[in-house]
């Protein structure tokens, strides 16, 4: 004759405990998963948000900030800012000429931020795609006079980038 099956015996499964276990996963979010990227994105939004930091005078900030920070010469104007060039400087800081809006400069950076070492009229041209030829000579002038070697390209950029712009 067959003995009667036990809880807790190998094989036996107590059905009210599996059921209450079942209900206790579905209750518990796992928010594994989503805490890492929501600590990474909590950072950048201090580092690139207006008021994460309080920076020096002459250090731009913001949407300026993050784009110097992140655009490329070759992706175009992004946020109404348009990166022109970037070039390494006597000192071997990494620099960016750039338009925005009706206003432009060239902001090198060091370990606090992007420095506004030059500024200037960019001209009504930058508010649009198509640009006078010739509009920001000034700037690009000044930009070769402070440029220790030629332009950065799209592969010195982005080597660049992935450094935060900081001297090697």
């Amino acid at each position: 004759m067959l003995a009667p099956l036990k809880a807790g015996e190998p094989g036996v499964v107590h059905m009210a405990m599996a059921r209450q276990e079942r209900a206790m996963k579905k209750k518990a979010p796992r928010w594994g998963w989503i805490a890492g990227p929501l600590a990474a994105a909590a950072a950048l939004a201090l580092v690139f948000l207006p008021g994460g930091k309080d920076l020096p005078d002459g250090y731009v900030q913001g949407q300026l900030a993050s784009a110097l920070d992140t655009q490329l010469v070759s992706e175009g104007a992004a946020d109404g800012t348009r990166v022109l060039l970037s070039f390494e400087d006597e000192a071997g800081r990494y620099c960016r000429a750039f338009s925005s809006g009706d206003t432009g400069g060239i902001a090198c950076r060091d370990a606090t931020g992007w420095k506004l070492e030059a500024g200037g009229d960019a001209g009504e041209a930058q508010a649009t795609q198509y640009r006078q030829a010739g509009s920001d000579a000034g700037l690009m002038a000044r930009a070769q006079d402070m440029a220790s070697g030629p332009a950065l390209d799209s592969e010195g950029e982005r080597a660049a980038r992935e450094r935060g712009w900081l001297a090697r």
